[in-house]
């Protein structure tokens, strides 16, 4: 048996609608955003977890995605400069997060920024001073909860 046999978790995120992940690639495309993820990865991270919340569904239920309102903000780099994200302006995921937080979820980071992945594989010297905020709506499918993936961040290597 392996020590993460042992961990639970859980991990929740936004999955975006169809039609925003289609938007989102072409405007990653069409601004040559290098090593682009695909499509069906784009969602919002709201909780990764390395403790179960032992109400988290009846947490997350009361949320409606077609409720959820979401403004892209700006652009930054995550993991030495490697991963590139659009962080976004949501109401509804902070809250969330907050909620799964005092119902026993952790946090990894000392703050909570919705955002959604563009690049796992950015080159360190890639500017994005000069990238445009995206002006299309981000839509909300639904919410999704599994258990904690901890081989996750090195699987995307």
């Amino acid at each position: 048996m392996k020590i993460n046999d042992l961990v639970k978790g859980v991990y929740v995120s936004a999955d975006f609608d169809a039609g925003t992940k289609r938007s989102l690639y072409a405007w990653a495309k069409l601004n040559a955003i290098p090593s682009v993820i695909a499509s069906d990865k784009f969602h919002c991270t709201v909780l990764y977890s390395r403790k179960d919340v032992p109400n988290v569904t009846e947490i997350v239920q009361h949320v409606a995605p077609a409720t959820i309102k979401i403004k892209p903000l700006n652009f930054n780099k995550f993991d030495e400069d490697k991963v590139l994200v659009l962080e976004l302006e949501s109401s509804a995921l902070s809250s969330l997060h907050k909620s799964l937080i005092a119902n026993g979820g952790t946090h990894d980071y000392e703050s909570y920024t919705p955002h959604v992945t563009l690049s796992y594989k950015l080159p360190a010297e890639y500017d994005i001073s000069e990238l445009m905020i995206p002006e299309f709506e981000f839509r909300v499918d639904r919410l999704v909860i599994e258990p904690l993936d901890l081989e996750w961040p090195e699987a995307r290597k």
